[in-house]
């Protein structure tokens, strides 16, 4: 049984387009998540009989059939999967319902033909499991917790769990009154009981005990009494039988509803899907973010409960508000020379409102000229509107602390008084909201160690040497707008003998740093960089224009809110040189094979916003011409073929 499972999954796996809906019309529109496989996609773009000539493919059906040999009806069914009754050309979808106490698990394919399926069902296994029919369906219980089902459409592998009550939370109320209440229950102490007792009875005279031998036989021994440690009794009140009982139930009634699609609106219904998964994608995974949200702050907002009153947990109904009505989407696709994931977050208007304001940014194109493209390893960029930002956090964070009378009033009084000592137009003019990370490569520093040695007497002398050290190459930059505030934090860093000065520059005295940070101001740019070459002979001027960032680069950085980009091949020779401990035999192999294929990652975000505030990440290869899912299956099996000493083909 677990050899056939083993084998649908695989075939899925392999051959999974969007051709027609039968599938997403059996999803109910409330799940968790969804995730889509096309197959008919991925089929327009490689060939996937050259795939299934691969050794390592091989290797891996030959792993599936196990013992039962070749001719057997698992390698019959592994060379022509469509012989399972399944479309394996259509969509197919693996979706979840996840809530507090129940979670249940569906992947959906289409059928093809259902006495195919219900043949192969009795060929693998005979009549070990009994068909059932149901109102519109017909399944197979394996136990309690996995069910198949199917109809003329689609077949459903279902899962299910349930999860017993959770325990009773000890919730003390610490009313005013408490102390009072209690106080007001005590009795008055009878008066004789303030009397001192009477005397004990003097003891009685000591008597010689003759001691009586015990014949073996005569013996008692005792067993210790059985304590329960059953401390919550709520623990024994479900049964395994029970347990089973609602696990049954709930699948029952979970694959029916799928099933019948008695769910009200589907999600194929829901027009912020339909626009979502009718953009090109491979794989397309939905999650309704709100419920993924509730889920991961439902332990956080029952912390400190019965403790007083918990702020976190009076606020958290009001938090997890923000994110109704918001959902993501994204889609991933395996193109030629690339692995492209688009992302889309779509929400309500009220966070879309602070997005637009944030995002509502330019780049400081000065930034540019202080990066040495020559020697660029990566960076990260991040463009916000500090003041939209901020007014924007506060329109949010004003109900919230409505929401916790106490404990609000507390932090609008310190907001108020915080509003009045410092100018707020100065402090969103302090910085501009962008961040410049850059990585250009080693640099070879030197460095003051303290080491010990021993005389002949084992005596410990301390001594210091100079060692080099390869250290990684960065600088960070933000630009900034009153000058004076800046001198003023100058100021206090240098009487405060955090900043040294060293010319037109500072050096930050931090105590055991591995190398020296330095600060900088110029083009009214912030510089944190430990390039001393920087900061003492490029500030005003830059690198030489051949030497910049290039103008790809560039022109990405201004049109996006945010860019992260990795040179994966000069990282990875910078790792190399920094000393990554790297054996010169299959390691460094496999290592130099790597670097030849690998490009870059990209991930940016654009500054627009309409109903979504999207993303996207691409992995890119140096071979163009080839899909990238073919490309990285034949990377390795090669490298699995080298391991073993095999042929690839074979």
């Amino acid at each position: 049984m677990q050899h056939f499972f083993k084998t649908l999954a695989f075939c899925l796996l392999v051959a999974t387009g969007l051709q027609a809906q039968s599938t997403l019309q059996y999803i109910p529109g409330d799940v968790t998540f969804n995730l889509s496989v096309r197959p008919a996609s991925l089929d327009a773009k490689m060939d996937f009989e050259k795939i299934k000539q691969l050794g390592i493919f091989q290797m891996i059906t030959q792993g599936m059939i196990g013992g039962m040999g070749s001719g057997s009806p698992m390698d019959d069914l592994l060379s022509d999967p469509s012989a399972m009754g399944v479309d394996l050309m259509q969509e197919s979808c693996l979706f979840a319902s996840l809530q507090a106490d129940r979670q249940a698990f569906g992947y959906l394919m289409a059928m093809s033909d259902a006495g195919k399926f219900e043949g192969l069902l009795q060929q693998f296994f005979g009549g070990a499991f009994e068909v059932m029919q149901a109102d519109g369906y017909r399944y197979v219980s394996l136990d309690s917790d996995f069910q198949l089902a199917w109809n003329q459409d689609v077949l459903l592998l279902a899962a299910v769990e349930v999860s017993d009550p959770d325990p009773p939370l000890f919730d003390f109320d610490w009313e005013e009154d408490w102390e009072m209440e209690d106080m007001e229950e005590i009795e008055e102490v009878p008066e004789y009981l303030e009397e001192a007792p009477p005397p004990p009875p003097p003891p009685a005279p000591y008597e010689e005990i003759e001691e009586e031998q015990l014949e073996e036989e005569d013996l008692v021994i005792e067993e210790p009494p059985v304590i329960s440690d059953d401390y919550y009794p709520y623990e024994d009140d479900y049964s395994y039988e029970e347990r089973q009982q609602r696990r049954a139930e709930y699948m029952g009634d979970w694959v029916g509803s799928v099933m019948n699609r008695s769910f009200g609106q589907g999600l194929a219904q829901q027009a912020r899907y339909r626009k979502a998964a009718g953009k090109p994608a491979d794989l397309h995974f939905w999650a309704n973010y709100a419920q993924l949200m509730n889920m991961s702050a439902s332990d956080m907002g029952g912390m400190g409960m019965g403790m007083g009153g918990n702020p976190l947990a009076a606020m958290m109904p009001l938090m997890m508000s923000m994110y109704d009505d918001t959902f993501l989407s994204a889609g991933l696709n395996f193109n030629k020379g690339e692995m492209r994931l688009d992302m889309d977050l779509y929400s309500n208007e009220r966070l879309l409102k602070i997005w637009r304001g944030s995002l509502d940014a330019k780049f400081n194109k000065k930034i540019a000229k202080y990066i040495d493209g020559e020697h660029l390893l990566g960076y990260f960029n991040v463009q916000y509107n500090v003041e939209e930002t901020m007014e924007g956090l506060r329109e949010l964070m004003d109900p919230m602390l409505e929401s916790i009378p106490m404990y609000g009033e507390m932090a609008q009084a310190l907001i108020d008084v915080i509003g009045i000592a410092i100018d707020e137009d100065a402090l969103y003019n302090l910085f501009k909201g962008d961040l410049t990370l850059a990585f250009t490569g080693l640099q070879e520093v030197e460095r003051t160690i303290t080491t010990y040695e021993y005389d002949d007497d084992f005596n410990a002398q301390e001594i210091e040497k100079t060692v080099t050290q390869t250290v990684p190459e960065m600088a960070m930059m933000m630009s900034y707008g009153s000058q004076e505030n800046i001198n003023r934090l100058l100021r206090l860093g240098t009487s405060s003998s955090f900043l040294v000065p060293e010319g037109n520059y500072y050096r930050i005295a931090v105590p055991d740093m591995p190398m020296d940070i330095y600060l900088a101001l110029a083009d009214d740019i912030l510089f944190v960089t430990n390039n001393v070459d920087l900061v003492q002979n490029r500030l005003g001027s830059g690198y030489a224009k051949k030497d910049r960032l290039s103008k790809e680069h560039c022109k990405r950085l201004q049109k996006s809110a945010s860019v992260f980009f990795w040179d994966i091949p000069a990282s990875m020779d910078a790792a190399l040189a920094f000393g990554l401990p790297i054996d010169e035999g299959p390691g460094m192999m496999v290592f130099e094979q790597l670097k030849q294929e690998l490009d870059y990652m990209l991930i940016q975000a654009p500054k627009e916003v309409d109903d979504s505030v999207s993303s996207s990440m691409i992995f890119s290869i140096q071979d163009d011409q080839v899909n990238i899912l073919e490309k990285i299956l034949n990377l390795a099996n090669d490298l699995a073929a080298k391991q073993m000493g095999g042929n690839s083909r074979s």
